[in-house]
Parts: structure tokens; C-alpha cells; sequence
């Protein structure tokens, strides 16, 4: 078995659109930072399968400036991802994930697909 571990992280800036008026400013800002552990597990077909699981914490936040005032808040969670990759070819990948919020209230759990295709020689 071929057990890969990963440290993943991310930042983000989004300033959103206003609506027309140039009287408002809104914005958001998020960051993470975690470990992703996967391992490629031989099968007597042609497809390969790659359970994963990762763990993220993140902090968001979301600021707005207008004519009445200004403001900000801010959250601070985990995030809990797993799934299964499915390696249909060398170059093709398929994920199905699941990815559960922890410590944020008011939150469900999300799921996705995702399809990677890789190009040139490895």
C-alpha cells in the first residue's frame, strides 16, 4: 500500500460586488491550513481506488463598509473531509467527497464531485 500525507492550505480575498452603488464596500477573507492523508489501494481491475480523508482549520471573514457604518465578523472552524478517488486511467480521476463543518453553527455537511485530468509526461 502507498500511504501519502499532505499538508494543504489556502487564502482567499473576495471583494464583492456592490450592487450598483459605490456607496457600499463589502469583502471577504478566508484562510486554511490542514493534513490530508490518502492511500492507493491495488484492485485486480483497471480502476484504482484512493480513500482520503483531510482536516482543516479555517478562519472567514466577512467586512462591510457603507454610508451608516462600518463592520466585521469573523468565524474560526474545522472541516472534515473524506471520500474515495477513482483512477479510471492515468490521467483521469474522479472524487466523490463529503466534507463535514465542525464547530460552526448552524452548518451541513456539503458533497462534491471532482474530476481531474492530467496533462504531459510523468
Amino acid at each position: 500500500r502507498n500511504v501519502t500525507v499532505c499538508p494543504i492550505a489556502s487564502l482567499g480575498y473576495t471583494s464583492l460586488p456592490d450592487g450598483g452603488s459605490s456607496a457600499y464596500d463589502a469583502s471577504t477573507t478566508d484562510g486554511s491550513a490542514g493534513v490530508a492523508i490518502g492511500v492507493r489501494v491495488g484492485t485486480q481491475s483497471s480502476v484504482s481506488l484512493i480513500p482520503f480523508a483531510s482536516l482543516q482549520g479555517v478562519y472567514s471573514r466577512v467586512s462591510l463598509d457603507s454610508p451608516n457604518g462600518s463592520g466585521s465578523d469573523s468565524d474560526t472552524y474545522g472541516l472534515l473531509s473524506g471520500g474515495v478517488s477513482f483512477v479510471l486511467t492515468p490521467s483521469l480521476l474522479i472524487r466523490p467527497v463529503i466534507t463535514l463543518p465542525l464547530g460552526l453553527e448552524g452548518s451541513d455537511p456539503s458533497y462534491g464531485i471532482g474530476v481531474s485530468v492530467g496533462f504531459g509526461k510523468r
